[in-house]
């Protein structure tokens, strides 16, 4: 399903898929801020061609947080500038619940399709539908 492009990080690993869907792996127990964001920013920019966007599926892997600035940057047109949808796959299914529930009754601060999943296919069927 990925080819052979691939980025690795201290905190994760990017992927763009055969589909066209790019794939980020969060390992476990990571705290991811501003400046990780960030990082992973750069890591798409050499990944990708800069004029496409992209569906992206992030996988958070056990124990993994986002601070405040992390999510802030996330969501603004900065941090979206390669996404045309994003999905977020979880390993809790109340935390899913809860953040899909968010996004449904306040929106989404970033401009993108973005939902919440406890299964990666989910995520990925969800996301083919975003492809340009």
């Amino acid at each position: 399903m990925v080819d052979n492009s691939e980025i690795l990080l201290l905190h994760s690993k990017i992927q763009l898929s055969r589909s066209g869907i790019v794939e980020i792996d969060v390992f476990d127990n990571v705290i991811i801020n501003k400046a990780c964001t960030k990082e992973l920013l750069d890591g798409l920019g050499k990944l990708l061609k800069e004029s496409k966007k992209y569906p992206l599926m992030c996988v958070y892997g056990r124990g993994v947080e986002v601070d405040d600035s992390a999510k802030k940057y996330g969501v603004s047109d900065e941090g979206t500038k390669y996404s045309s949808a994003e999905a977020y796959v979880l390993t809790s299914p109340l935390r899913k619940m809860l953040l899909n529930s968010k996004l449904k009754f306040f929106g989404s601060k970033a401009n993108i399709p973005t939902k919440y999943f406890t299964d990666r296919k989910q995520a990925n069927a969800w996301l083919l539908k975003y492809i340009e």
